[in-house]
């Protein structure tokens, strides 16, 4: 005598239950998968393009700070050596020259251009330092002038 289960019905209606839950979970489990797989590469690409994107901005912001210490030295050789007329001109011309290509290029640039906000409040200071510059050496160039004038009266009347 074989021993037959009499809940055969009741035991296959719970294993049919608990596949149709099973295979719920494992598409569940692998839909989240696929979402956080495609959300994970989303922002993979956008943190790529933020740092290309802040690598050319330091590119550029080095370029700069190299170009303005060079400005910085020119004017600084503009206040400690004695230069011809000419001289001077042509050195200034050079530093408004950089000065103006700088902030053309910051121009250029407008999406950017709050991150360049600095660069063109120094750009403009050295824009005054030129100008106080250009008027210290012409004041200096009118004494040098008055004092030798001074000096052919005082001869003459000597």
């Amino acid at each position: 005598m074989i021993m037959e289960a009499k809940n055969k019905k009741e035991r296959k209606k719970a294993r049919t239950a608990f596949l149709a839950w099973f295979a719920l979970t494992l598409l569940l489990f692998f839909t989240f998968g696929v979402f956080t797989l495609t959300i994970a590469q989303k922002g993979i690409s956008m943190l790529e393009e933020k740092k290309a994107r802040y690598d050319g901005i330091f590119r550029k912001q080095a370029d700069y700070n190299f170009r303005m210490d060079e400005m910085y030295r020119n004017m600084h050789s503009l206040t400690i050596k004695e230069r011809t007329g000419n001289e001077h001109r042509l050195l200034q011309q050079i530093i408004t020259q950089e000065r103006d290509k700088m902030l053309d290029e910051i121009g250029m640039s407008d999406n950017d251009s709050n991150n360049y906000m600095l660069y063109k409040s120094v750009l403009a200071q050295i824009r005054t330092t030129q100008e106080t510059i250009d008027n210290y050496d012409k004041e200096a160039r009118k004494r040098v002038y008055n004092l030798g004038q001074l000096q052919k009266g005082r001869q003459r009347v000597q």
